[in-house]
């Protein structure tokens, strides 16, 4: 160990000859997860992709379920699908990840409650072209023309908070179920490793391929209204 003093502040560093002994022995060491996307989730399917990744002290098998689908689907189904999923991959001795995606092929396309549909422009990413001065959304694309939802309107953000405390309720629900249903305690052998909650949210502001390499977003009049409510003008005509 290293220890020195500057005026009233004292630093210290601690160097270990092996590291990664060091880090082995005290358990920071862990496995990287390693595994696809899977689109079948079966018991039998899982196997296969557990048998592609060996465990071993450096990689341990995952399976990814990249959409799924909490803003798009209803609470039945997502119950069933989580059972179906958790269960599948509980039989095939693999951990999941489950990716609770509201964006790609889990836009919600359903209806409002106020009589519009959460993929209307209302919702929608508005972009700015600087090259052109010309302000647009972000459909129609070549991803099926799905669109980009804004992060700023409060009726699309409660419905999606509420998609996810229903997801979590389904997930306490399976936790409780699953010593039961499968003999073990869950603490132990619970398959449900990653959750993540959403991506790629200002992939239209990013660029894309198709599209100007200039565009920028977002400019949806809630979202300027949230910047205007602190002291901000959201315009960028005049360059940000």
């Amino acid at each position: 160990g290293l220890h020195h003093v500057t005026g009233d502040a004292a630093i210290e560093a601690y160097l270990y000859e092996d590291l990664e002994t060091y880090a082995r022995e005290t358990g920071l060491m862990q496995p990287m997860r390693l595994g696809p996307t899977v689109g079948e989730f079966t018991p039998a399917r899982l196997r296969e992709i557990k048998a592609l990744v060996p465990p071993s002290d450096e990689l341990t098998p995952l399976v990814v379920h990249a959409t799924f689908a909490i803003a798009q689907w209803p609470p039945e189904v997502i119950e069933q699908r989580l059972a179906g999923t958790l269960s599948a991959a509980a039989e095939a001795g693999v951990a999941v990840a489950l990716h609770l995606n509201t964006w790609w092929a889990g836009t919600p396309f359903g209806f409002d409650g106020v009589g519009g549909r959460w993929c209307d422009p209302e919702y929608q990413q508005v972009t700015f072209d600087p090259a052109t001065g010309q302000f647009g959304l972000s459909i129609p694309n070549h991803w099926s023309s799905v669109p980009w939802l804004t992060t700023r309107n409060a009726r699309l953000n409660e419905f999606k908070a509420r998609c996810f405390r229903t997801f979590g309720q389904l997930v306490r629900a399976e936790w409780d179920a699953f010593e039961a249903r499968h003999g073990v305690p869950p603490s132990d052998a619970f398959p449900l490793r990653t959750l993540v909650l959403d991506n790629e949210i200002t992939y239209w502001g990013a660029g894309n391929p198709g599209t100007s390499a200039t565009l920028q977003a977002d400019f949806n009049p809630a979202v300027v209204a949230a910047a205007l409510e602190q002291g901000l003008t959201l315009d960028p005509r005049d360059g940000l």
